[in-house]
């Protein structure tokens, strides 16, 4: 049984092509934050795979991206 009626998958659908900022900025934001969590088994294998360190320098990378434009706004 699906959860989601044909109706709201619809008025989504008309939202998402009318507002394509919107999806655009959503979906970035999205992104970083599943790069932050990577909780899932996919996400821990990709961890192992690149190594703790690299994630951590990547994740202190993104951490000082992110400060920089919080000074810049």
């Amino acid at each position: 049984m699906k959860k989601t009626s044909e109706a709201q998958l619809k008025a989504v659908q008309k939202y998402d092509a009318s507002n394509p900022e919107q999806v655009y900025y959503r979906k970035q934001k999205s992104a970083a934050r599943a790069f932050t969590r990577m909780t899932t088994a996919k996400a821990v294998e990709a961890v192992a795979a690149v190594g703790v360190d690299r994630y951590r320098e990547d994740l202190q990378a993104l951490r000082d991206a992110i400060d920089e434009k919080l000074k810049a706004l």
